[in-house]
C-alpha cells in the first residue's frame, strides 16, 4: 500500500475546512473500517472516505461541525490535495442532492445493515438518522414479510436492479404504510459489488384510492347485479302472472274437473319446469279421491288403474295434506318416504322433489294437486306461492263448476242466461283486460321497465277485482252465503269490483262494532248497497265513493256517497233502481232518504232500528 492510497490529516482538514487538530480529533474518535495507523498518526483509505464522511454527517459531532460543500479547486492544481477536493465535491454535491430529495433514500450493506439516511427517509419511516444507521433493515420489515428482505438482497447480489417493487414497511410508531421501491446495487472502483441504495415512495394513499376505487367498483357490480336479479324476478313474475291470467280466464268458463285439471296442472308444470303432474277430486266430502288428469305418469297402466279411485288413507301424503289443510314440500324422495315410507313403491320412478296441496274452499276439501321434478330441489318462496295460487284457481274453479251444476240443474232458462250475462259482464271482461295489459308487459319491459312496472301494478289490481266479482258471482248463485257473509265484507266486494271497473277512488269504513241482524235486514241492505254501486257505475261519473257502515245501539245506519253529477231528485226519473232501493226500506221498516243536486254528487242514507230500539 502506498500513501497515494491514504487520506492525510492536511488533506482532511482541507476538506472538513477545518483546522488540523480538529481533523485529528475527528478522526481518532470518529473511525471506520478501512482506518489505518502509522505509528502514532491515523490515515483513511480513499475508498472508505466517502462512507466515513457520512458517517461523520450522522452523528452529533457534525453538529459541531456543518460540512460544507468545497469551492472548486485550481485547474491547473494537479496535487493530491486537489484532486481529493474535486472527489469530495462531486460526492458532497450528490449527498445533498439525496439529503434534499423529497424521496426516500437510503443505502444498507449485502448483509442489510443500514449505512446513510436522508430525511425524506426520516419523515417517512419516523426514524432519525441517530436512531436508525447501523440498524439492519429487517427493523423496517413487518412480521408477515420475513422473506422479502432475503429476496431483494439475493437480486442485488447478483446484480439486478430493482424497480417499483410494492410491499409494506413499519413505522417507527408502529404504523404499517404501502411502498414502492427502486434498489440499484453500489460497486466499488473495481466493479464489485458492496452496498445497495433504495429509494423508497409512500404509496399508502394510491393504495387507499385504489382499494377503494375496487370497493366503488365491486359494489357498482353488486349493485348491478342485484338489479340485474330483480330485473330477472320481475319478468318472471309477469311470466307467471301472464300465465295465471291466462289460467284464471280460461277457468271462467263452464269446465268439467278433468277439463280444469288439465289447465291447472299443465300450465303449472310448464311455467315451474315439472316432470309430471296429479289432479284429484275428493268423493263423498273428502273419504276418498278420484284422479281426473295425470301428467307424463310414470306409473304402470296397472298401477293407474288401482289408483284411480283410492280411499284417503293419511299415511300417503296427498291424503295427509288434504286431511290437514296443508301443503306438503319435500326436497327429494328420499325425504318423502322417510315421512311416508308406504311412498316407497313410487320411489323409483319419481326420484326427484315433489309439492301436493290440497284445493279447499271455505276448509271443504275438493281434491288435490301436485307436481314432482326429476331432480332434487328446495323450492323458492315464489315458486310455492305460485303453485298455492294454482291450487286456489283450481279449488275456486271446481267449486264454481259444481255450483254452475248446480244452477244448470236448478235454474231456469232465464236464470242460466242471467248467470251467462253476469259472467261476462264483470269477471270475463275484467279478465280480458288484464289478460290484455299482461300480454303487453314483457314487450313495454324492455323499453320502459318503470312502465312496465305500472303495467304489473295494473294487472294485480285487475286480478283482485276479478276475484271480487267472482266472490260477488258466487253469492248470487248461493243466495243463502250472502246472509252468512258480514255486511262489511260483502261492501268491501262491491268496493274493489267498483274499483277495477272505474279506476275511481272508493272507501268502505265501519264505525262501532259490527253485531248481527236479522237477515232480511241483512239481504235488504246489501241489496240497497249493491243497486247503489250499480247506478255509480252506470250513471254518476264519480272519481270518489264512500260506503260507509254505522252500528249503534240497536241501529244500522247505511251511506253512500259520490262525487259524482248528481241530479235532480225532485224531476220525474224513469229509473227503476231507486224505486226499488226506497221500496226495500220502506218494508224493512227502514227510513230512506236520498240528497242530490246537479253538479254536487249523490248520497243514499239508509237507518234501521231493532223494532225495540224505538
Amino acid at each position: 500500500m502506498t500513501l497515494s492510497e491514504l487520506v492525510t490529516i492536511e488533506e482532511l482538514a482541507t476538506l472538513l475546512n477545518v483546522h488540523r487538530e480538529t481533523a485529528r480529533r475527528l478522526l481518532r474518535q470518529q473511525r471506520v473500517p478501512g482506518g489505518i495507523r502509522l505509528g502514532k498518526r491515523w490515515y483513511i483509505r480513499r475508498e472508505n472516505l466517502e462512507a466515513w464522511l457520512s458517517q461523520l454527517q450522522r452523528t452529533p459531532m457534525a453538529d459541531e461541525m456543518p460540512l460544507t460543500i468545497p469551492s472548486l479547486p485550481d485547474p491547473e492544481d494537479t496535487s493530491p490535495v486537489a484532486a481529493g477536493l474535486a472527489w469530495f465535491r462531486e460526492r458532497m454535491l450528490l449527498a445533498a442532492i439525496v439529503e434534499c430529495s423529497d424521496d426516500t433514500i437510503f443505502s444498507k450493506t449485502l448483509d442489510g445493515i443500514i449505512l446513510s439516511w436522508n430525511t425524506g427517509a426520516e419523515r417517512m419511516y419516523g426514524y432519525s438518522a441517530h436512531e436508525i444507521v447501523g440498524r439492519p433493515v429487517n427493523t423496517l420489515v413487518p412480521p408477515d414479510y420475513p422473506d422479502d428482505v432475503p429476496m431483494l438482497m439475493a437480486r442485488i447480489r447478483r446484480g439486478e436492479r430493482i424497480d417499483h417493487y410494492e410491499t409494506r414497511r413499519c413505522r417507527k410508531d408502529g404504523r404499517v404504510i404501502d411502498v414502492s421501491l427502486s434498489i440499484s446495487p453500489v460497486r466499488d472502483h473495481t466493479g464489485k459489488i458492496v452496498a445497495a441504495a433504495t429509494i423508497a415512495r409512500d404509496i399508502t394513499e394510491r393504495k387507499h384510492a385504489e382499494q377503494r376505487a375496487r370497493e366503488q367498483g365491486q359494489e357498482r357490480e353488486r349493485l348491478l347485479e342485484r338489479e340485474r336479479q330483480a330485473r330477472a324476478k320481475a319478468e318472471k313474475n309477469a311470466r307467471w302472472l301472464a300465465r295465471l291470467q291466462t289460467v284464471t280466464a280460461a277457468l271462467v268458463e263452464g269446465l268439467t274437473s278433468s277439463q280444469i285439471g288439465e289447465l291447472v296442472v299443465k300450465h303449472g308444470a310448464e311455467v315451474l319446469g315439472a316432470a309430471t303432474g296429479a289432479f284429484l277430486r275428493a268423493l263423498d266430502g273428502g273419504a276418498s279421491f278420484e284422479i281426473d288428469y295425470l301428467l307424463n305418469s310414470r306409473m304402470s297402466a296397472a298401477q293407474q288403474q288401482h289408483w284411480r279411485r283410492f280411499p284417503a288413507n293419511p299415511r300417503y301424503p296427498i291424503a295427509y295434506a288434504v286431511q290437514t289443510g296443508q301443503p306438503l314440500w319435500f326436497d327429494s324422495a328420499d325425504e318423502m318416504v322417510r315421512q311416508f315410507p308406504d311412498m316407497a313403491e313410487f320411489a323409483s320412478g319419481y326420484p326427484g322433489s315433489s309439492a301436493m296441496l290440497p284445493l279447499l274452499v271455505n276448509g271443504r276439501p275438493l281434491g288435490a294437486i301436485s307436481f314432482t321434478f326429476d331432480g332434487s330441489r328446495r323450492f323458492t318462496e315464489d315458486e310455492q306461492r305460485l303453485m298455492l295460487a294454482l291450487a286456489h284457481q283450481g279449488a275456486q274453479a271446481l267449486e264454481r263448476a259444481r255450483l254452475i251444476e248446480e244452477a244448470k240443474e236448478k235454474a231456469a232458462l232465464e236464470e242460466r242466461q242471467r248467470l251467462a250475462r253476469d259472467l261476462h259482464d264483470a269477471v270475463s271482461q275484467t279478465l280480458f283486460a288484464a289478460t290484455t295489459v299482461a300480454e303487453s308487459i314483457p314487450r313495454l319491459w324492455k323499453n320502459n321497465p318503470e312502465r312496465g312496472l305500472e303495467q304489473l301494478d295494473q294487472v294485480v289490481q285487475l286480478n283482485r277485482v276479478a276475484m271480487s266479482e267472482m266472490r260477488i258471482l258466487l253469492l248470487e248463485l248461493r243466495p243463502e252465503n250472502i246472509v252468512k257473509t258480514k255486511l262489511s265484507d260483502l261492501c268491501r266486494h262491491l268496493t274493489e269490483a267498483l274499483k277495477g271497473r272505474k279506476r275511481i277512488a272508493v272507501d268502505c269504513t265501519v264505525e262501532g262494532e259490527e253485531a248481527a241482524i236479522p237477515p232480511e235486514a241483512h239481504l235488504a241492505l246489501y241489496r240497497i248497497a249493491q243497486e247503489s254501486v250499480n247506478n255509480i257505475i252506470k250513471h254518476s261519473q264519480a272519481t270518489a265513493v264512500n260506503i260507509r257502515l254505522s252500528y249503534q245501539a240497536g241501529r244500522l245506519i247505511l251511506t253512500i256517497e259520490d262525487n259524482g253529477r248528481g241530479f235532480d231528485p225532485d224531476q220525474p226519473s224513469g229509473g227503476l233502481g231507486l224505486r226499488s232501493m226506497r221500496e226495500r226500506a220502506e218494508a224493512l221498516g227502514a227510513t230512506y232518504q236520498l240528497t242530490s243536486r246537479p253538479g254536487k254528487g249523490t248520497q243514499i242514507r239508509v237507518e234501521w232500528a231493532k223494532p225495540d230500539a224505538e
